[in-house]
């Protein structure tokens, strides 16, 4: 039974304070937009956990110089979920293959971190 609830007390403790999902827009794998750069577009889904209003700054890393197109801070309230759709650019000619790892961070306004892998793809030049 002591190990139970203190196995209670650990999950209890050990629950991150909010979430992040990320989905990678299926209808269309790439496009090449208007300043010449390959485009991926996402829909972030940002869980807030707690009961109180808090406010998320996002970054990408995993390719050099990628352009974000959308809001990189978002304020979302206690238990509510934010979906945002983002679009990531990149010069095709500093893509090293297809398909390369990148990595979405979290931050919340207290410097509690959340990271999300996802797939950036595009052409070679």
């Amino acid at each position: 039974m002591v190990a139970m609830v203190g196995l209670f007390f650990y999950l209890l403790a050990s629950v991150q304070p909010m979430g992040l999902d990320v989905l990678r827009d299926r209808n269309q794998l790439f496009r090449i937009n208007n300043a010449g750069l390959v485009e991926n577009t996402y829909t972030l889904k940002i869980l807030n956990k707690t009961q109180q209003s808090a406010t998320f700054t996002l970054s990408v890393s995993g390719i050099e110089d990628i352009e974000w197109y959308g809001p990189q801070t978002v304020t979302v309230d206690g238990g509510e979920v934010f979906t945002l759709p983002v679009s990531l650019g990149v010069d095709p000619y500093l893509l090293q293959s297809p398909i390369a790892d990148i990595t979405f961070t979290l931050t919340r306004d207290d410097d509690v971190q959340l990271s999300t892998e996802s797939r950036f793809i595009g052409e070679l030049r």
